[in-house]
């Protein structure tokens, strides 16, 4: 207590309570600096999110779902994303789907097939490929098939 100690822990510490005491602290350390800065559980919380959204990109995700689920107010989650990630929430799953598909793509798993692991509709999914790679994933596996022979 002389030493200004603010809280303890014990372990095992989950990683939510890490993040709210950490926040706890560098709240009070900027008040008794005169600063009001973003703090620490928000980041911890969007890179906890795009955490997730990496392993879970297949799945059918929304920017206001997620947003509840880690704690974030909706509009500043897309400021976030915006701001660290150069891109918008959509821009973002859509990169990661599109990659994922790319790979499918050229390992030769059928259009059909990825556009149900992916959550699209069969011929939403040509169009969105088409318009991210600017061929049609027919067109793109031809192209790997090409590369391949080459």
């Amino acid at each position: 207590i002389r030493y200004g100690v603010t809280d303890y822990l014990l372990k095992p510490v989950s990683r939510e309570t890490a993040d709210k005491t950490l926040a706890r602290i560098k709240k009070d350390l900027d008040e008794l600096r005169g600063e009001n800065s973003e703090s620490v559980f928000d980041n911890a919380a969007f890179n906890e999110m795009i955490h997730y959204i990496n392993e879970h990109y297949r799945e059918k995700l929304q920017l206001g779902e997620l947003s509840k689920r880690f704690n974030l107010n909706r509009t500043y989650c897309s400021e976030l994303f915006k701001k660290n990630m150069g891109i918008s929430f959509v821009e973002y799953l859509t990169k990661l789907r599109m990659k994922a598909a790319a790979d499918m793509i050229a390992k030769g798993i059928s259009v059909q097939e990825i556009a149900q692991k992916m959550d699209y509709d069969y011929t939403h999914f040509n169009k969105v490929f088409k318009k991210y790679y600017n061929l049609t994933p027919r067109q793109y596996k031809q192209k790997c098939e090409d590369e391949d022979a080459q």
